[in-house]
């Protein structure tokens, strides 16, 4: 099977994928994506599909980064959001590690990550000029 697919693959009648890998990954966050907007939360849908809720938390924030329609009340109450993005601002930076320190426990791993990606997405979010930050 080996040496018949290698003389398809020379005879020009094979396409080979390089971006198989990524094809399929942005395969599973586009069913979060797809079950986000069907309402379901980051819970429902890390218990529907059997992942981790940092996985779907994940997916989220690169969704959110790629300027993807995810409505961010929906996933963080608006004043848990400002006390992080208040935060970000005073820290002066976008790693997550000091955010969650500073926070002395009040604010979770994936909060930030998601204020983050929802911050660095539009200048307007954060404030201008603090796209910068480390």
């Amino acid at each position: 099977m080996i040496k018949e697919a290698s003389e398809q693959y020379e005879k020009g009648k094979v396409q080979v994928s390089y971006f198989l890998t990524q094809n399929e990954k942005g395969g599973t966050i586009e069913k979060t994506y797809d079950m986000f907007k069907e309402g379901l939360s980051i819970k429902q849908i890390a218990e529907t599909r059997n992942l981790a809720t940092s996985t779907i938390t994940g997916h989220l924030e690169s969704l959110i980064k790629n300027g993807r329609d995810i409505e961010i009340d929906r996933l963080i109450d608006p004043a848990k959001r400002n006390t992080i993005k208040e935060i970000f601002v005073a820290l002066k930076t976008w790693n997550t590690v000091p955010i969650v320190e500073h926070s002395k426990g009040t604010v979770s791993g994936d909060d930030e990550k998601l204020v983050r990606a929802w911050g660095l997405c539009s200048t307007k979010n954060i404030g201008a000029g603090d796209k910068g930050y480390n």
